[in-house]
């Protein structure tokens, strides 16, 4: 199913949220002001001058502070493994 894109009036879906604000409890009605301040902010942000998506990805979810091979260093090689001491069968535990 194709999505098109639709033009949404803040000021209408604000007026909406208003109307039914009553039937919520706070907790709904301050989630629903976020996700509404957050649509807000993010069309005005992807229509402004020089936004790209790596920008808006950053903006969403931060800069990676960690790179994969840092927290998860690679195997060792056969070659380092070979190079480590193996326990004698006499050894004792």
């Amino acid at each position: 199913m194709k999505r098109e894109r639709r033009d949404l009036d803040l000021g209408e879906l604000t007026a909406i949220l208003e109307r039914i604000s009553a039937h919520l409890s706070d907790t709904e009605r301050e989630q629903l002001t976020a996700a509404l301040d957050t649509l807000a902010f993010l069309t005005h942000e992807i229509g402004a001058k020089g936004m790209t998506i790596e920008k808006l990805r950053r903006m969403l979810f931060g800069t990676r502070t960690e790179k994969t091979d840092h927290v998860f260093p690679p195997p060792p090689t056969d070659q380092a493994r070979d190079a480590a001491p193996t326990p004698s069968p006499g050894a004792a535990a």
